[in-house]
C-alpha cells in the first residue's frame, strides 16, 4: 500500500512522505518524514482544552484533501483517528497537519462486507453492523475525530461495537422524537 500511496505530493495531499523500506538486523525498517505530535498528544498537552473552530476548520480542509487523494488512488485509510493525524511542525506551522499510518489501508477493491476495520468509537455503522460500504466510511472517521477535537472526548463510546451502537441509535432516536416535537408544534402554530 505504501508504494501504492507513495505517488502522491505529500506535501500537496496532506499525506505522510514514504521515504524506503529496508532490512537492517532482520527487521524490515520502514523510513517516512518526520513529524512532529499527533492530535491526540495535542490535547494531552493542553490538559484535555477542546480545540477551537478556528483551529479545527484548517484541519478539516487537510483531511478532506487528503481523502480526495486517497479515493482517487482507490484507497481506503481504514484507521482515521486522532493518533494517526500529525502536526508537520507546530512550532512553524501550528495548524499543518498530514495523515498517517496506512498499516490497515486497504484497496477499495477488496472492499467486502464484514471486514473487521476501523477502531471502535470511529467505526462507521456500515462496518459495525457488517453492511457494505465505501470510502465513506473515512469521512465518519473524521467526522468522529474533529468531533473529539471540539468536545476533547470520544463522540461514541471507544470500548466495545455494542456500545457504540447503543449510543449511536440512541441518539438517532432523539433526534427524531426532537423532529417529531418540532414538527407537531410546527403544525399546531400554522393551524
Amino acid at each position: 500500500m505504501l508504494k501504492v500511496i507513495s505517488v502522491l505530493n505529500s506535501d500537496h495531499t496532506n499525506v505522510v512522505k514514504f521515504f524506503e523500506r529496508f532490512e537492517y538486523m532482520g527487521q524490515t525498517c520502514l523510513a517516512f518524514e518526520m513529524l512532529d505530535r499527533s492530535l491526540y498528544e495535542l490535547l494531552q498537552e493542553r490538559n484535555w482544552k477542546p480545540l477551537s473552530l478556528n483551529e479545527i476548520r484548517p484541519i478539516t480542509k487537510q483531511l478532506l484533501v487528503a481523502l480526495a487523494a486517497l479515493k482517487e488512488l482507490g484507497v481506503l485509510h481504514t484507521d482515521i483517528k486522532p493518533d494517526n493525524i500529525m502536526f508537520v511542525n507546530k512550532q512553524d506551522q501550528p495548524l499543518r497537519v498530514k495523515l498517517i499510518d496506512f498499516g490497515e489501508a486497504i484497496p477499495a477493491s477488496k472492499v467486502q462486507p464484514g471486514l473487521d476495520l476501523q477502531p471502535v468509537g470511529y467505526r462507521a455503522p456500515e462496518i459495525a453492523l457488517g453492511f457494505p460500504f465505501t470510502e465513506a466510511i473515512d469521512v465518519w472517521g473524521v467526522g468522529c475525530t474533529l468531533a473529539f477535537l471540539y468536545l476533547a472526548d470520544n463522540l461514541f463510546p471507544v470500548e466495545c461495537d455494542y456500545q457504540m451502537v447503543g449510543q449511536l441509535s440512541q441518539t438517532n432516536a432523539e433526534n427524531q422524537m426532537e423532529t417529531y416535537s418540532a414538527d407537531v408544534i410546527l403544525y399546531s402554530v400554522c393551524r
